[in-house]
């Protein structure tokens, strides 16, 4: 556990950035790349290459005129279309329009979320032990301290406990979990009063296949509500990566009802509007499911193309079960692999970013094209 002092939002400034880190690599690995007469591959920031849906870019075509406020809460349409697509995902029937908010992206919830729920100085905040940086953002933000761990025990019975991150398939490293372990991180959570708060926004890339090859979506901590039950649990998700709409900044909220009305409220003094387009977007991509399976079949290609030749050219993979990152176990110091891949003109990010301690992991993201991972093999001296 570690404690954040005096650090507050005003002054977040303070915190490093971790991938301006990677700035000065950037430059370097551009130059081999040129040097090398080749294109320079960028694998740190898993954002989406792939074309939007005609679906979607069809639909926001007559919200371009959007000159009136839009909800807050969103619009009904479109908090109808997020239950049906719960619903059907991951047959969730009690769901109902009072459980669900759209938000701006799903970081700036993980960002604020402490805030939101009045975390302060006496109490803890649980992370997974390897997790996105923004987690511990928001605990700084709050002023809030920090538990780091992946283990039930370490927590279940301390009482100062009021969040619980949980994040499957984990970035960054893909590891996956069971519905009974997100009943028992519920089950424990709610013993002590504490809000379950899972990020989700990978679930859909769950490399696990079901029957017949079939790609079936992770289990989402919502799966554990008994007749209907939602208390003390929320699930952020995004559409960032499964359509490819980060631009768009299209996510929502889902989960207990009192939770997300106190959270709507917040929201509306504050002002954070999903903007009319995002929540066009949102809607008409939920029920775009071909395009959805198109992602997916897309992704899971690039996914196991990926981590074969990273495994033959003798890399050691650990997890990557799901998620859109390669999570690779090095055998010297990260830093010096990284290097390494620069003067292949190639950009990766050290697993320290991801933990407050040397890992010697390095991430890869699959947001590249299939091109580009074919053209990390040939690099690497994998023939394919």
């Amino acid at each position: 556990m570690w404690y954040n002092g005096g650090m507050s939002l005003a002054n977040l400034a303070a915190v490093t950035f971790p991938w301006d880190q990677l700035l000065p690599y950037r430059k370097l690995a551009q130059a081999s790349a040129e040097k090398l007469g080749c294109s320079f591959i960028d694998t740190t920031v898993g954002s989406p290459i792939d074309d939007v849906s005609k679906t979607v870019q069809n639909a926001v075509v007559p919200s371009l005129n959007a000159h009136g406020y839009p909800m807050t809460a969103g619009f009904p349409e479109l908090r109808k279309a997020i239950v049906q697509w719960l619903k059907t995902t991951w047959n969730i029937p009690e769901l109902d329009e009072n459980n669900i908010l759209p938000t701006i992206g799903s970081k700036e919830v993980v960002g604020m979320l402490p805030m939101m729920l009045n975390l302060g100085p006496d109490d803890i905040m649980v992370r997974p032990s390897i997790a996105y940086p923004t987690y511990d953002i928001g605990a700084v933000a709050a002023r809030t301290q920090i538990l780091a761990t992946n283990n039930i025990e370490d927590w279940c019975n301390n009482t100062s406990v009021k969040l619980v991150w949980i994040n499957y398939p984990n970035n960054p490293t893909g590891e996956c979990t069971s519905l009974e372990h997100l009943k028992a991180v519920v089950r424990a959570a709610r013993r002590i009063g504490a809000v379950v708060a899972s990020d989700e926004c990978y679930s859909l890339f769950n490399w696990k296949n079901g029957a017949n090859g079939a790609i079936v979506p992770h289990p989402s901590v919502l799966e554990t509500a008994l007749d209907g039950d939602f208390s003390n649990i929320l699930m952020l998700y995004s559409l960032s990566k499964h359509a490819n709409l980060a631009g768009y900044r299209s996510a929502f909220i889902a989960g207990d009802k009192k939770i997300i009305q106190e959270l709507l409220t917040i929201r509306k003094q504050l002002g954070l509007i999903p903007p009319h387009i995002s929540q066009i977007a949102l809607k008409a991509a939920l029920e775009d499911n071909e395009f959805i399976t198109k992602i997916l079949e897309n992704y899971q290609t690039r996914h196991f193309l990926l981590h074969s030749i990273l495994q033959r050219a003798g890399y050691d993979i650990e997890h990557s079960e799901g998620g859109l990152y390669i999570w690779m176990r090095t055998k010297k110091d990260e830093w010096e692999v990284l290097d390494e891949f620069v003067k292949l003109g190639i950009l990766v990010t050290p697993g320290s970013f991801y933990k407050h301690s040397l890992l010697n992991n390095i991430r890869i993201s699959t947001t590249i094209r299939t091109e580009d991972i074919l053209e990390i093999g040939r690099r690497l001296g994998v023939e394919i």
